[in-house]
């Protein structure tokens, strides 16, 4: 699944993801490793910092996907979103 599409999913499934961009990154990255057969649980801390290097989507990428999913799903869009 593309990043665009995860957020995407994230942004539907979790409303508070809208207004919050660190949340929208703990949702992507929860997503990710589960999709990924990861146990986010159970997960170490450095288990989690090698796949936040290695595999998880970058943050950065995470936010650009969102301010171009908003910018056209109004759906998509919190309570901040400014016209």
């Amino acid at each position: 699944m593309s990043a665009l599409n995860r957020v995407a999913d994230a942004l539907l499934k979790y409303p508070g993801t809208r207004d919050n961009d660190r949340m929208l990154c703990a949702m992507v990255w929860r997503d990710e490793l589960i999709a990924d057969g990861r146990d986010v649980n159970a997960m170490y801390a450095p288990d989690f910092f090698l796949a936040y290097m290695y595999t998880l989507t970058d943050a950065a990428t995470i936010t650009r996907c969102r301010r171009q999913l908003q910018l056209s799903n109004p759906e998509c869009r919190g309570e901040k979103w400014k016209v």
